[in-house]
């Protein structure tokens, strides 16, 4: 019995790794995607400068959004 629930725990820290560094994949490729769109239009630029930019992660469960991660201020939080 306790084989199987620490093999349990196991997997479970392995998804929740997969899911961090997914997270943090995905929030650098966002950050990459909006530094394009701000040289393509300077205009964006001027709209959004002074604002504090955050990065969300999220996930669909069907019934609502669940936050996986943020980065505000250049901080990654990760929330298991």
């Amino acid at each position: 019995m306790k084989s199987r629930s620490l093999r349990s725990r196991q997997k479970q820290a392995a998804a929740t790794r997969r899911t961090r560094t997914e997270a943090e994949e995905r929030i650098a490729t966002a950050k990459e995607e909006l530094a394009h769109l701000l040289s393509l239009f300077p205009e964006l630029q001027r709209e959004i400068l002074g604002l504090r930019l955050a990065f969300y992660f999220c996930y669909d469960t069907g019934k609502a959004g669940v936050v996986c991660a943020t980065e505000e201020d250049g901080r990654f939080t990760y929330h298991d």
